[in-house]
């Protein structure tokens, strides 16, 4: 069976563990330049509906 062969899949799936790991560490200290701003809509009621 060659899934219980770990030798094709074993160093791929470490260097990419490896990779990830460097990469969340540099993109959790990224910040960002502008703080996002909320819009406020105003609350429109809607129209009342009436029955023919």
């Amino acid at each position: 069976m060659p899934q219980l062969n770990p030798a094709p899949w074993f160093i791929v799936f470490l260097t990419v563990w490896l990779a990830l790991m460097l990469y969340t560490t540099k993109t959790t200290k990224f910040q960002q330049p502008n703080t996002p701003v909320t819009h406020q809509t105003p609350n429109k009621k809607p129209a009342n509906w009436q029955w023919p």
